[in-house]
């Protein structure tokens, strides 16, 4: 019978700090020669964005302890990549071998609709104060 994925953590069979569990079919990845020559630096970050500079000899994955969220987007290099989610909760992006700069960006449009009613909400209200003001003022 086979092991249940949380078995096989429980039990140290896999470790998460080496294996990322991907919810969808893993990408084609290569065993790099020099490992320790991989590299991914965090060049910003911000509250809706971070950029990350890669630099790998094989093509790999890119595991980051960020929460998953629909709405996060990924780009490589400037070109839009699909993130899986691994370990359940975390974002991972499949990245080619060679020097990258990987995005990630918040992109929500219920914030961005949010924010355009926040803002027509408070020119109708300032509308109203100045009507208000003028009726004030004519009488």
């Amino acid at each position: 019978m086979p092991t249940s994925i949380t078995q096989s953590l429980a039990t140290g069979e896999i470790d998460p700090r080496e294996t990322a569990l991907l919810e969808g079919e893993p990408p084609t990845l290569e065993e790099p020669k020099n490992p320790a020559s991989d590299r991914a630096e965090i060049t910003e970050y911000e509250a809706n964005r971070m950029e990350i500079e890669t630099s790998t000899e094989a093509d790999g994955m890119l595991v980051l302890s960020e929460v998953h969220y629909p709405a996060w987007k990924a780009y490589i290099d400037g070109e839009p990549v699909e993130i899986e989610r691994a370990n359940h909760i975390f974002r991972a992006v499949p990245i080619p071998a060679g020097e990258h700069i990987i995005e990630f960006r918040y992109e929500s449009w219920t914030l961005r609709a949010g924010v355009l009613v926040s803002f027509l909400a408070t020119i109708v209200v300032a509308g109203l104060v100045a009507v208000r003001l003028a009726m004030r003022r004519e009488t």
